[in-house]
């Protein structure tokens, strides 16, 4: 995917967070980084401020998550290579710290959901953390979760954000998918914005964009594929169907040898191997989450080539006239844009 692994510290306190951090793990080994996670940490004769030091000082990129532990305070006068503890930081806020000293990039993530209505580990005195959740507050643009699910998406998208300043994901093992051109498009920003945070409830997220013949549909697909797949690791994939493009069969051909150029097996396949099979394995490749962007949809069976290869966690966007096409998916009514 890039040309240096990069490794990502991910930080937090540890028996409250266990799904979460998994959730994180999984998304920085499917975009080809190097997770440093203490779940990973081998027994040494070092002190635990110490090993935690060393390992922030290796780590291109953190991820901070926070929720309702401060964590684990280490005894005054513990000595680590950056000095000594006093008794009174936390482990996760000296980590915090460090990644701060080196300047490297750092994505922080705090918990949104209600402390009556946390139903993991929580410290009954909070005031440390409710410190140092207010210096980060102040000093970062925070990210909010409320699932695993919702923190690994974010993670990923910012993740993306962060390692594409630097590298190209496209390598000799996936090409980002070519997005339809647009030459000009305006007006819907408000309609964009209800979309994106439809797309961003959950990883596989699935929204109907229903309007009438003229609405706009096409239009606005296609700006949405081109913007929003620039957020997605693996890009956005595009398919067009329309009235006489109803056939499963037809539907696939048309559509699969488009998509089968992501990988160097799909580009110099014969027609023959361009199955749902080798599409869905081909797909299965993306450095990260994808979004999927299937135009004028008239029948629900259209659907049921596409749906089948696309990865778990593939985020899509359906137009069509009908709702009723795929009933499975969030609605959004889009009506003529006012002069």
């Amino acid at each position: 995917m890039i040309g240096t692994a990069k490794s990502v510290f991910l930080s937090s306190t540890s028996r409250d967070l266990i799904a979460y951090r998994k959730a994180i793990e999984d998304v920085i080994q499917k975009m080809a980084l190097e997770p440093i996670v203490m779940e990973d940490f081998l027994p040494t004769r070092d002190n635990p401020v110490q090993l935690c030091y060393e390992k922030v000082q290796q780590a291109d990129l953190f991820v901070g998550i926070y929720a309702y532990r401060y964590g684990y305070i280490p005894d005054a006068g513990m000595t680590f290579s950056g000095g000594a503890t006093d008794g009174l930081t936390g482990i996760t806020h000296m980590e915090y710290e460090w990644a701060i000293e080196r300047g490297i990039p750092m994505l922080m993530y705090v918990v949104d959901v209600p402390v009556d209505e946390w139903e993991s580990d929580k410290d009954d005195d909070l005031p440390n953390l409710d410190e140092f959740k207010a210096h980060i507050g102040k000093s970062h643009v925070l990210g909010f979760f409320t699932s695993p699910d919702n923190l690994a998406k974010q993670v990923a998208i910012a993740l993306h954000h962060e390692v594409r300043k630097a590298y190209d994901y496209n390598t000799p093992d996936w090409s980002r998918p070519e997005s339809p051109r647009q030459q000009h498009f305006a007006g819907r920003a408000e309609e964009i914005n209800a979309i994106q945070k439809m797309l961003r409830e959950k990883s596989g997220a699935q929204v109907v964009v229903q309007g009438i013949g003229g609405a706009g549909k096409t239009a606005l697909a296609k700006f949405m594929a081109r913007r929003l797949g620039r957020d997605y690791p693996g890009g956005a994939l595009w398919a067009e169907l329309g009235p006489s493009l109803t056939e499963p069969g037809s539907v696939a051909s048309s559509v699969y040898e488009r998509w089968r150029h992501v990988t160097p097996e799909g580009q110099n396949a014969a027609p023959e191997q361009v199955t749902l099979q080798n599409i869905r394995a081909w797909l299965g490749r993306a450095p990260g989450p994808m979004l999927a962007v299937i135009d004028d949809v008239w029948e629900p069976r259209q659907l049921d080539p596409l749906l089948a290869v696309l990865p778990e966690g593939t985020d899509i966007i359906i137009t069509t006239r009908d709702a009723g096409v795929h009933p499975h998916g969030r609605r959004y009514e889009l009506t003529h844009l006012t002069p």
